[in-house]
């Protein structure tokens, strides 16, 4: 005992009476009835929490016990669980540091590249691209982001340059839109101070140019000649044959009072070099304003219709013959009729009656001579302006898909023509 009074001189049965602590009896019996034994024996003996050994002496039965105090037998063990712990401790530390370096390592060069993307986001294409020498899956991404810029460089060069181009074709197609409404007629200018005649005309192309004209001019001082043509296709091509396609007109009747000669000239000169194959309708008239005789030539074109007071709309004439620019040498021929005061003769390209709506539904004859029926005692003025009324509320938001031409005539004498 580390009570050096009780050594021989007290059993431990007898302390543990005297002291009347049920733990050292229970300790007192595992000495006296095992043969050896370890034991948690607190600070039952010594007052400080402690470990008992004992044996048994063979030979002379005697029980050998010794104290050890836990906190020098675990002492090493302490020492070794606070080594440790502090190893832990090194090590997640050390562990934290490594993977901090090592996402520094990959969000620094992403960092890096995102602001440099930014930077093109915003239009900048001269940026370096950062991260392209590196041999990880970050190089590859910064390679793919220098490929892309390269590209968007390459296709930004080329929008500019497909932008100005556009813009150049755009303003010479604003030209030459200008040009073509200056090659037709002004109408009311050319008629003057004359009270028998009333022309009104319109053009309104599908696109910047179309291939529709009229004309209007005055062959001698009796005789007034009006025209009508559809050139085959639209845009820029079909202008340029219709430009030539109106002086030829002109410049023919003015030569040739004949017009199925003058048409069939016309027709000559168009099938020289005509390497696309294009075509013109064309109706031609000429008004002689003392007798009211209307000689009128369609080839291939819409027929006019023939607005007279107090009677039916009714088409001028079915018949036709071929279109120009075809065939050489065709069969033209002439027709006459005589007009009666305050008739009107409007002339139109199919761009009218082949307009359709979101139905699909063409405007049609019937809806044209509808839009005229009562024009008998209005200008003809008033007689266009209805037809495109009631062409736009048809149409709705459908596009405009062909040229839309009109031209209308009302001979008016101041005495009977005879």
């Amino acid at each position: 005992s580390p009570n050096a009074d009780l050594l021989f001189k007290q059993s431990i049965q007898c302390l543990a009476a005297q002291n009347k602590d049920p733990s050292l009896k229970q300790l007192a019996h595992e000495m006296t009835t095992r043969p050896s034994g370890f034991v948690d024996a607190g600070d039952l003996l010594s007052g400080v929490d402690s470990y008992c050994a004992f044996y048994t002496v063979p030979t002379t039965g005697w029980r050998i016990a010794a104290l050890f105090p836990k906190h020098e037998l675990f002492k090493s063990s302490r020492e070794l669980n606070q080594k440790l712990i502090a190893i832990a401790i090194m090590g997640v530390l050390l562990l934290i540091a490594v993977s901090y370096l090592v996402a520094l390592s990959f969000t620094k060069p992403i960092k890096l590249l995102a602001k440099a993307t930014r930077k093109i986001g915003t239009g900048n294409l001269e940026v370096k691209t950062p991260g392209t020498d590196r041999r990880d899956e970050i190089g590859g991404l910064a390679l793919a982001f220098q490929a892309m810029q390269n590209s968007l460089s390459d296709y930004i060069s080329r929008l500019t340059k497909a932008t100005a181009e556009k813009e150049r074709i755009e303003s010479e197609l604003a030209i030459a839109a200008n040009i073509q409404r200056s090659m037709l007629p002004a109408i009311l200018p050319t008629i003057g101070e004359r009270q028998d005649l009333d022309v009104c005309a319109l053009m309104q192309p599908a696109r910047e140019v179309g291939g529709d004209f009229y004309d209007f001019f005055f062959v001698d001082q009796d005789n007034v000649c009006i025209a009508i043509g559809d050139v085959s296709g639209k845009g820029v091509p079909a202008a340029l044959f219709m430009s030539v396609t109106k002086y030829l007109v002109e410049a023919t009747v003015s030569s040739e009072h004949k017009l199925d000669v003058a048409l069939k000239q016309v027709n000559s000169l168009l099938l020289r070099n005509n390497e696309e194959c294009m075509f013109v309708t064309i109706f031609l008239a000429i008004l002689n304003l003392k007798s009211g005789l209307l000689t009128y030539a369609n080839c291939g074109h819409n027929p006019p219709l023939l607005i007279v007071p107090g009677a039916s709309v009714r088409p001028l004439s079915e018949a036709t013959g071929p279109i120009l620019g075809v065939i050489e040498d065709p069969k033209i021929w002439t027709e006459s009729c005589r007009l009666e005061p305050n008739s009107i003769i409007l002339t139109f390209t199919d761009g009218v009656t082949e307009a359709f709506n979101s139905s699909d539904e063409l405007f049609g004859d019937d809806r044209l001579v509808k839009s005229v029926s009562s024009a008998g005692d209005k200008s003809v003025g008033s007689v266009v302006n209805e037809v495109m009324t009631n062409l736009k509320l048809f149409c709705g938001d459908c596009p405009q898909t062909d040229d839309i031409t009109m031209l209308a005539l009302k001979f008016s004498p101041k005495q009977e023509p005879h």
